[in-house]
């Protein structure tokens, strides 16, 4: 009977000991605020007085621009081992060319890829209105940004 009372005790022990330890390694806190990038999108669709080498530049209405982000950027303690997923952001312009994007950023740097769509739009040529239909892209680029920043970023279409 002592020895199944000294079992129990010892058992229970144990039990406790082991129920009541708290792991040791530093908690994972994100501090993920956002961040914006605001600008203004253009492209030269009027081709007129070119030879004196002025351009025409016009605000595009009605274009998606993206911003893409590693989520591995906001994350305190990255696994090396673990494939951490993209996370895409989209803007529309408004009449007057304008964007806005609001990005989960950080308190350490996020890296920010932004591109657009392709479009197509009638381009003046001459002081006789005629027109011709161009295809129109933006190279995609790359900038930074950290929580609660404002960032502009104006882009010209070719």
């Amino acid at each position: 009977m002592k020895r199944l009372k000294i079992s129990i005790l010892a058992l229970a022990g144990a039990a406790i000991m082991f129920t009541s330890c708290e792991k040791d390694d530093p908690k994972e806190v994100n501090v993920s605020t956002s961040a914006t990038i605001t600008g203004n999108v253009q492209a030269q669709l009027d081709l007129r007085n070119d030879t004196n080498f002025v351009t025409n530049l016009e605000n595009v209405e009605g274009i998606n621009i993206y911003a893409r982000i590693s989520t591995a950027d906001l994350t305190t303690n990255v696994d090396p081992n673990f494939n951490y997923p993209s996370k895409v952001y989209t803007a529309t312009t408004d009449a007057d060319g304008n964007y806005e994007l609001n990005v989960k950023a950080g308190s350490k740097t996020v890296a920010v890829e932004i591109y657009g769509d392709e479009f197509k739009r009638d381009v003046v040529l001459d002081s006789n209105n005629n027109t011709q239909s161009v295809n129109f892209s933006m190279m995609t680029d790359s900038i930074t940004v950290t929580h609660q920043q404002t960032k502009v970023y104006d882009i010209i279409y070719q």
